[in-house]
């Protein structure tokens, strides 16, 4: 894993853990990323650039699934993915303290330029 450095043109998806790492579609196939301490997944999105695809929240912890690109999910449909999919794929995160979240949505900001532009659900190009 590395730290945010990525010039964000091949980058199909990247992930964002609480230690402040990341992993990427540059760093190895989704099987490869590590599975816990999950805070953000951004992946390609052909309509605005790159999509967060969710993150953990004071009432949930965060899921993602990967099925043909990575999916925010609940723990119900966490859940659904490990009974129904031959494959199944799960990578998660819990809530973090304000400050320590604070501090990772910072690094983003200040690296936003790593992957052009980043869109948060419901989200659309002006």
């Amino acid at each position: 894993m590395a730290l945010l450095k990525y010039d964000g043109n091949s980058i199909e998806w990247l992930i964002l853990y609480d230690d402040q790492s990341t992993f990427s579609s540059e760093d190895g196939i989704h099987w490869d990323a590590p599975r816990e301490g999950v805070q953000a997944v951004w992946q390609r999105d052909d309509e605005v650039g790159y999509e967060n695809v969710g993150h953990p929240s004071p009432s949930s912890p965060g899921y993602w699934v990967y099925d043909n690109g990575w999916i925010g999910v609940d723990a119900g449909g966490k859940h659904d993915h490990m009974r129904n999919c031959r494959h199944p794929l799960v990578i998660e995160g819990r809530y973090l303290t304000r400050p320590h979240w604070r501090e990772i949505q910072r690094l983003i900001k200040e690296h936003t330029g790593v992957l052009k532009k980043l869109w948060y659900p419901g989200e659309r190009a002006a």
